[in-house]
């Protein structure tokens, strides 16, 4: 379907036109969902919108064992306009016309909010595409009360809002994320709604895994304050980037009461203080992600210090500097060396992960190699 672009402001994707295999393929839409037809140049692209949404709703409707969405965008019905008016490559396209409810019944997203207390897991991504705004993050949060899972990549502008309403309906989406009582495991990738507003806010859900990456307008008082809400629950925490600054005082960079936590993977642009925060954790599993201004002698400090539980450690490959210890050829080592040596001689199972890309590349060539010798 054209429509699955809409937004992308591509030129070549038009709207079919009425007649042929397109006009077939919205008839046959039109049958199998009994609802009516119409003609004209302006209906034809409200049959096309009610068609297709009305399309996916009967396929929600059908699956009775959905438990789990994974939704980009917003679940919106536009109107788009023409491109004719457009003719040098530097103009903007027309903005699409979000079409009134009494125009076309948005059927699509009244049968996913249908689902309910069903849904236990829900990705969902709000792209900067100038037409979504947290509210449809608040919504489909209020339509989905049994979440356990959630994974919140929101990257919507500020474009054609006042700063009010921006930050109205950001402390809307906090406080419907709070609502979420049943969350056990959260992602918020680099999502631009996460600021000091999250530390306002009592969280009350027994989260296991929390992901947190770059977050640049989530001071450092607030990131402590956020995990604090999850001090007896969580299992597991992501960090990559977040938190993005420390105290000016490092005396201020106190243990957080995390009784529970088990697994850290970071990957941080503060000092090695930052680690002082999960000293009392119970770690069996730490992960080092890119983090230049730390030295092997750094994550080994923090390796030392957990060494009572400690059974496994992975370091992405450059991740950290050398420190300028020698081996026994006189020559400097690598970190990777420095941090092996320690967990040969802890009985710490240890690996090298490859930066970037090429990890998944590897892997998938790896999982080639297992087929091909399984057959």
């Amino acid at each position: 379907s054209p429509f699955d672009t809409l937004l992308s402001g591509d030129k070549g994707d038009a709207p079919p036109l009425a007649d042929g295999r397109a006009l077939e393929v919205v008839e046959q839409a039109e049958a199998l969902v009994k609802v009516g037809g119409g003609g004209g140049a302006l209906e034809w692209e409200l049959r096309t919108a009610r068609a297709r949404t009305a399309l996916l709703a009967r396929i929600v409707e059908a699956c009775p064992n959905v438990d789990a969405l994974d939704i980009e965008g917003p679940l919106r019905i536009y109107k788009r306009l023409t491109w004719d008016v457009i003719t040098a490559e530097d103009k903007v396209p027309p903005a699409p016309i979000e079409i009134p409810e009494s125009d076309v019944a948005n059927s699509a997203l009244a049968a996913v909010k249908a689902l309910g207390p069903r849904v236990e897991s829900l990705a969902l991504m709000l792209p900067p595409d100038g037409v979504s705004t947290e509210q449809d993050a608040v919504d489909l949060l209020a339509a989905l009360p049994a979440l356990k899972s959630l994974e919140l990549n929101v990257f919507t502008l500020e474009d054609g809002r006042d700063a009010e309403t921006v930050a109205a309906q950001r402390k809307a989406l906090v406080a419907a994320l709070a609502a979420c009582k049943d969350l056990e495991e959260l992602a918020l990738g680099t999502s631009n709604f996460v600021d000091d507003g999250l530390a306002a806010v009592s969280f009350s859900a027994p989260l296991k895994h929390l992901a947190l990456h770059d977050a640049p307008d989530l001071s450092f008082a607030a990131f402590v304050t956020f995990i604090g809400n999850f001090s007896t629950t969580l299992e597991s925490l992501e960090l990559d980037g977040a938190p993005a600054a420390a105290p000016e005082d490092e005396a201020l960079v106190q243990p957080l009461d995390l009784p529970k936590l088990v697994a850290l993977e970071i990957a941080t642009p503060l000092a090695a203080s930052v680690f002082k925060l999960f000293a009392k954790a119970p770690l069996r599993e730490i992960s080092i992600g890119e983090s230049p201004q730390l030295t092997a002698k750094d994550v080994v400090a923090l390796f030392e210090a957990h060494k009572d539980t400690l059974a496994s450690v992975d370091l992405e490959e450059g991740a950290v500097a050398a420190d300028g210890g020698e081996g026994d050829d006189g020559e400097g080592q690598a970190p990777e060396e420095v941090v092996a040596a320690w967990c040969e001689e802890h009985g710490v199972e240890f690996a090298v992960l490859e930066a970037d890309d090429s990890a998944a590349s590897d892997s998938e060539d790896e999982d080639e190699d297992e087929q091909g010798d399984r057959a």
